[in-house]
């Protein structure tokens, strides 16, 4: 019984369970970690500052530089002979990327290439490298 409780403490005094043991640690939880029983958690790697905490939204209008505002249309002949298009993209800034390195913030962490419309019925008539959540290039 007495081991369980010291377990517990020896939790609540890393922050969480996956901090103590070799785990990542935040520098904040480093601080009270204790050596006795096997929760000494200062040994541990800090953990990653590229760690996504919560869902993040891409930027309004307008896009700073470095940015790629998403505002594509798509376009081509209608039955009737003439010709019409349609918005396409989510309206909202996408950061410029060339490679994953470029891409700063961690709910957005891939640099993948973007498909475009460009005004015409082909998804890869154009493109732009953009950080996202994509793994795999459009084009």
């Amino acid at each position: 019984m007495w081991r369980r409780s010291f377990a517990l403490i020896g939790i609540a005094a890393c922050g969480h369970a996956a901090a103590c043991g070799g785990a990542a640690v935040s520098d904040g939880d480093r601080a009270n970690c204790s050596a006795d029983g096997g929760t000494d958690c200062a040994n541990a790697a800090p953990e990653s500052d590229r760690v996504c905490k919560a869902p993040t939204q891409f930027r309004a209008p307008p896009c700073p530089d470095g940015y790629y505002l998403y505002a594509d249309r798509v376009g081509g002949p209608d039955p009737g002979g003439g010709h019409s298009s349609a918005p396409v993209g989510d309206q909202l800034c996408h950061q410029i990327c060339k490679t994953d390195a470029d891409c700063t913030d961690p709910c957005h962490p891939s640099c993948h290439t973007l498909g475009l419309f460009a005004g015409g019925d082909y998804n890869c008539n154009s493109k732009v490298r953009v950080c996202g959540t994509e793994t795999v290039d459009h084009c």
